[in-house]
């Protein structure tokens, strides 16, 4: 059982790092989580796939920073967690 929450982290920590790269270059290329409209097109919650997860983050282009704000498995129901 350790061995395999071993290796569950690892992938978890490889996805977030994919997703920051991905992200650093092309913050805009994630589609908008719905519902999220009440801040401007460059600020709204986005989400990517990146390997088997949901990387859910919002663009701060003004600021030049762009927030993971989660990461789902994709089996999760991510859409009901997003923003919370």
């Amino acid at each position: 059982m350790t061995y395999y929450g071993a290796n569950s982290a690892q992938r978890l920590l490889e996805a977030q790092e994919r997703a920051e790269m991905l992200l650093s270059t092309t913050p805009l290329m994630g589609a908008l989580v719905d519902g999220d409209s009440e801040l401007s097109a460059f600020e709204d919650l986005r989400w990517i796939m990146v390997d088997a997860y949901v990387a859910i983050y919002r663009p701060h282009l003004g600021e030049g920073v762009i927030v993971l704000e989660d990461l789902f498995h994709s089996f999760e129901d991510w859409r009901k967690h997003a923003g919370n």
